[in-house]
């Protein structure tokens, strides 16, 4: 009769420790599931006439270019009808990239349509003996847009950027 009263207590132990893990992966995948549909219901952007700024992006018409002169430099164009806040250059060499904002340079407020802007980028492509760094750039346009949180910069996908081949 003792032998039968150990057993009893074993099997309630276990189902204890059973019920315990079953309820702590309840909430861990609750909480993935949390984090999942958060990032998945990110604040949306649009422009200031209620548009999707993602179908914005794809309507941008522009032209971006490398000028290999005494002084490097990119030359930006706004050939659509849609304003470019400011553009973001990824400096691509094989195994690593660097980005950084034109706006930086302080050459433009906003590329207006039909305005063109160049800045020097000697400094960022060129290294100390004069050689080019890197062998290409992707010019990625910037659009101001709204949101709950009020105005946001919203960075264009990289497929709608434009690839520069340094020369």
């Amino acid at each position: 009769m003792l032998i039968e009263k150990i057993k009893t207590n074993k099997k309630a132990a276990s189902e204890v420790i059973g019920s315990v893990l079953l309820i702590v992966l309840v909430i861990v995948i609750a909480g993935f599931v949390f984090f999942w549909i958060r990032g998945i219901l990110k604040d949306k952007v649009v422009t200031y006439q209620g548009e999707n700024i993602d179908l914005v992006c794809n309507k941008l018409k522009f032209n971006a270019e490398y000028v290999n002169g005494t002084v490097k430099k990119v030359v930006v164009s706004n050939l659509g009808n849609i304003a470019i806040n400011d553009f973001l250059v990824k400096k691509i060499e094989p195994g690593k990239t660097k980005n950084f904002n034109l706006k930086d340079y302080g050459f433009f407020e906003t590329l207006e349509p039909g305005e063109s802007a160049s800045v020097s980028i000697q400094m960022e492509v060129v290294n100390s003996t004069g050689n080019l760094i890197y062998q290409e750039l992707n010019v990625i346009p910037i659009l101001i847009g709204t949101s709950d949180s009020g105005k946001k910069e919203y960075v264009c996908k990289d497929s709608v950027g434009q690839e520069v081949l340094l020369s």
